[in-house]
């Protein structure tokens, strides 16, 4: 005998609200998490280049000055030795030859059995020049644990 249903009580146009809760949860969880990734990154502060339209680097690409400190103290300038004084003014010449807004970076090489006082010094005389774009260069070592 076939079973009859009473629809008058149910509204045809009442909404069913559980897969919305649903789906609203599930994006609090997201954003939730998200921002925690986000405030990781924030950490690090990064100025991403921007690309063109054609997939080329709206920003040209400068090429380091190497600044080089061996482990007997001697300092080098893209191959040539100076000393404290004259890779200031050499690298102040650098900054003055370099195209408006943008500033020439500066990468250094340090030997790691070198005092760190001469790294310190070429830190320095970076400074003094005006450079702020400064890196040292490290290598890394898959050995080392946390």
């Amino acid at each position: 005998m076939p079973l009859k249903r009473d629809t008058s009580d149910i509204d045809p146009f009442a909404l069913n609200l559980t897969p919305m809760i649903d789906v609203v949860f599930l994006l609090v969880i997201f954003f939730m998490s998200a921002t925690q990734f986000a405030a990781v990154e924030r950490a690090v502060e990064l100025e991403l280049p921007t690309v063109g339209a054609d997939g080329t680097s709206a920003a040209a690409v400068v090429e380091p000055c190497i600044v080089a400190v061996s482990a007997a103290g001697v300092i080098t300038l893209d191959g040539q030795s100076r000393s404290i004084e004259e890779l200031k003014t050499d690298l102040a010449r650098v900054k003055e030859r370099a195209t408006t807004g943008s500033a020439p970076a500066v990468l250094i090489h340090g030997d790691a059995h070198c005092d760190f006082q001469h790294i310190a010094a070429a830190l320095t005389a970076c400074r003094a020049a005006g450079i702020a774009d400064v890196g040292v260069s490290v290598e890394t070592d898959d050995t080392i644990r946390r």
